[in-house]
C-alpha cells in the first residue's frame, strides 16, 4: 500500500445501506439503494462485490473489483488491480465515521463525471463485524507477475476474486457453513483448498 497506514477503524467488512447523487437532471432523487453491495478492507487490500437488486439504477452495476489502496485523510483511493467491468477508471472518495447507536456509519463523500456533467454522490455505509476484527489475506500473481487472485477473510466470511481466462469473478462466502452469499462466476478454489501458489499479505498463512 502507497500513502500513510490505514486507520484500524476502518479494518472489517462493510455493506452499504443507501447512494445519494446529485448533479444531473436525470439522476434518481434522494437516498436509493439497488443492489446488494459488500466491501471488505482489510489492512493492505480491498475488495468490493456489487450484485444489482430490481430496476437498473447508477452505481449499481454488477461489479467485483479489488486491489491495493492509497490513503491519504480523509480520502481513500481504491486501486482497481483486479476489476470485472472496467467502468470506474477513477475510484476515491473522503470517508467519516460517525457513530450511531446501530453501529458505526461510515459515509463516503465524491465526485464523478455523468453524460459530461459534474457530479456528487453520498454513500452510506454499516459495519458488518466488531472492530479490531481476524484478518487474513492472499493474492495470486500469474507467471507473468499480474494479479491474478485476491482473497479476504475476515472474521467469519470469505471474499475471493479469481481473473480465469482474462475475466474477474467472484464469490461471497460463510465459511463455517460454506454458504454462498453472493457470486459472479466461479472463481475456483480459496488459498489452501487448491494447488495453486497463494501468497500471505496478512495475518496466519
Amino acid at each position: 500500500m502507497t500513502g500513510a497506514d490505514l486507520p484500524e477503524w476502518l479494518v472489517g467488512i462493510w455493506r452499504r445501506e443507501s447512494i445519494e447523487l446529485a448533479g444531473a437532471p436525470d439522476l434518481p432523487e434522494g437516498p436509493f439503494e439497488a443492489a446488494d453491495v459488500v466491501w471488505f478492507q482489510g489492512r493492505t487490500r480491498y475488495a468490493d462485490l456489487r450484485l444489482p437488486q430490481g430496476p437498473a439504477a447508477p452505481f449499481s452495476e454488477e461489479e467485483a473489483f479489488g486491489g491495493r489502496q492509497r490513503w491519504d485523510a480523509p480520502r481513500l483511493q481504491f486501486l482497481h488491480d483486479l476489476d470485472r467491468s472496467g467502468r470506474l477508471a477513477e475510484d476515491a472518495g473522503d470517508l467519516e465515521l460517525v457513530p450511531d447507536p446501530a453501529g458505526d456509519l461510515l459515509l463516503e463523500t465524491g465526485s464523478f463525471v455523468h453524460d459530461g456533467q459534474p457530479c456528487r454522490y453520498l454513500e452510506r455505509w454499516r459495519r458488518a463485524t466488531p472492530p479490531t476484527p481476524d484478518v487474513r489475506v492472499h493474492e495470486l500473481r500469474s507467471a507473468d507477475g499480474g494479479l491474478a487472485g485476491l482473497c479476504l477473510h475476515i472474521n467469519d466470511q470469505r471474499l475471493l476474486l479469481r481473473r480465469i481466462t482474462g475475466e474477474v469473478r467472484a464469490r461471497h462466502t460463510h465459511v463455517e457453513t460454506g454458504r454462498t452469499i453472493g457470486s459472479l462466476g466461479d472463481p475456483g478454489a480459496p488459498p489452501g483448498q487448491g494447488a495453486d501458489p497463494w501468497r500471505c499479505l496478512e495475518g496466519p498463512a
